[in-house]
């Protein structure tokens, strides 16, 4: 290198009397040049070399997404196409159902149409019928009315010729040192025949009320007979035990006639309609009061137990 050509750089060499002398110091200056630049280039190297991969990496990505982008849009396109093709046969069958529809919309109107005719038709039969009906309920009651009028008629005619037996009561010797004898008839005053089923009495000093306790004696009790219309069957009795009233003490008389102590007697027959074997019965009682003028030996009816059925 010429020393004009150095330029603002301290020469390599210099001449000496015609001699090219080198400059040591320039040269190490040179040397370490020298291996800066090859420094500095192989970094560049190196560095070019890392952009070049990071450029790699980053066109390799790019079409890695390219491929993956174009995937999508592959599938994006087939899910479009479906849902096209989907929609198109939706829309065929939704063609197919509303045609159904109509059709069964039609015949809906058709059936109801005819149903309205039918039921037009049923609630005409059916508002004659309950007519019919009603008259035949009419023609039911008016029967049943007469029927019952009728019956009642025939009951009337039958029970105003039942039988109907009534008790008459009589008694003698009701004094002081006497033994009473009791007399009970019992008398058909009905149209019919009677079957006599039971027939009790009993006296004493108890007030029975509506329950008397009977106490058969040897005649008339739990007899069976008939007895016609206008007959009268009965007994007569009289205490068959050893007290106060066989025969009537001074002191029972007067327990008696003071109404310190009470003196009934009950009697009771049973008996059926031979003709409707209809069940009645006669209950009677009566009780000692001297101080009520009877006609009967003091006696005079009770307030309880007389009744018939």
């Amino acid at each position: 290198m010429a020393p004009d050509d150095a330029g603002d750089h301290k020469p390599v060499f210099h001449y000496e009397d015609g001699v090219p002398v080198f400059d040591p110091e320039r040269i190490d200056d040179l040397a370490r040049e020298q291996e800066d630049a090859k420094q500095r280039d192989a970094k560049y190297k190196t560095d070019q070399l890392a952009v070049n991969r990071r450029v790699m990496i980053f066109t390799g990505v790019l079409a890695a997404c390219s491929v993956l982008t174009g995937g999508i849009s592959a599938w994006q396109a087939y899910i479009a196409n479906q849902t096209l093709t989907e929609i198109q046969k939706s829309k065929a069958d939704t063609g197919r159902i509303i045609t159904a529809s109509e059709t069964q919309a039609d015949a809906a109107k058709s059936f109801a149409a005819s149903a309205s005719k039918i039921n037009s038709g049923i609630n005409t039969a059916v508002d004659k019928l309950n007519l019919q009906a009603e008259k035949l309920e009419a023609s039911v009651k008016q029967a049943a009315r007469l029927a019952d009028a009728t019956e009642k008629a025939n009951a009337n005619v039958i029970n105003s010729d039942r039988p109907w037996i009534g008790i008459v009561f009589s008694v003698d010797g009701f004094a002081v040192g006497k033994t009473p004898t009791y007399s009970i008839a019992f008398m058909n005053s009905g149209k019919r025949p009677a079957r006599v089923t039971k027939s009790d009495t009993v006296t004493g000093f108890i007030d029975y009320g509506n329950n008397p306790v009977y106490v058969h004696h040897a005649a008339g009790s739990n007899s069976v007979a008939v007895v016609v219309p206008g007959q009268a069957v009965g007994s007569s009795f009289k205490s068959d035990t050893a007290d106060a009233m066989n025969p009537i003490t001074e002191d029972a008389m007067k327990a008696l006639v003071d109404g310190v102590v009470p003196y009934r007697v009950y009697a009771m027959i049973e008996y059926t309609d031979i003709r409707t074997n209809a069940s009645y019965w006669t209950h009677a009682c009566w009780h000692y009061t001297p101080k009520i003028i009877t006609t009967n030996s003091g006696f005079s009816n009770c307030t309880e137990y007389n009744d018939a059925k």
